[in-house]
Order: C-alpha cells, then structure tokens, then sequence
C-alpha cells in the first residue's frame, strides 16, 4: 500500500493527463491497438518507478509465438496488472473481476485494451469470456 501512495503522490500531476489519454484512446478507434498498449507501458513504467518497483521478467522466451493464450497471474498484490504490461512483448487484454470494472483508471485501461470483465459468481459468465 505504501508504493500505490508513493505512486500517486510522485505522479500527481501527470495521473491526469495520462487518465484523459487512456480515457480519449480507448473510446475511439483513430489509434492502433499497438499504439494503446505502447501508451499503457510507458504510463506503467512511469508508474513503477515512480512506486521504486524494479521488474525482472522471467520465462518470456517460454510465450507462445502465437496470439490466444491465456496467462494467469497469481494475484498476490495490486501490481500484477503493471508487471504484465511493463514486461509482455505484445499488446494483451486481460479478464478482471467485475467488481473492479467500475473502479477510476481500471474502467479506462478496459477500454482501451479491450479486456473483459467477468462476474466470479456467475458460471455462464465465465464461459462466455473465455470460450
């Protein structure tokens, strides 16, 4: 919790003109979904630094060379999602819990990467965004 603070006040003043970027990018289509992703590393790098977070990834050559794979990571903390983006060599969406798909900042990285949103206690749904 004290690097998520350290981010935000480090980067007080760019968090908002980053937020209407995602914001602007992920509601129209004028920006490749390269551009997006290359947006979100760089606004995700920024951020790590900025929280004195060092990533070291690990097995990126074992990816598979081919888009439509699933990676779960393992959810011990709020920093998997940046970690994904900072290390991932192509653009990603990912799947979160729809309990969070309505959080500042989440609700607009979704829509600029097209990622899903899934209900945890609704089986059907489950199918429906990873089938």
């Amino acid at each position: 919790m004290k690097r998520i603070i350290l981010m935000v006040v480090r980067l007080f003043f760019m968090a908002p003109v980053w937020f209407f970027k995602i914001w602007s990018w992920g509601r129209n289509d004028r920006h490749t979904e390269k551009e997006k992703f290359e947006l979100l590393r760089h606004v995700t790098a920024c951020a790590n630094r900025a929280g004195r977070v060092t990533i070291e990834p690990h097995g990126l050559e074992n990816l598979p060379k081919e888009p439509g794979y699933i990676m779960f990571p393992n959810h011990q903390g709020l920093f998997d999602v940046l970690a994904l983006f900072s290390t991932c060599p192509k653009a990603l969406s990912v799947v979160i819990k729809k309990e969070a798909s309505g959080w500042i900042l989440v609700k607009q990285v979704l829509g600029a990467t097209g990622s899903l949103a899934m209900d945890r206690k609704d089986m059907k749904d489950q199918v429906r965004i990873i089938g």
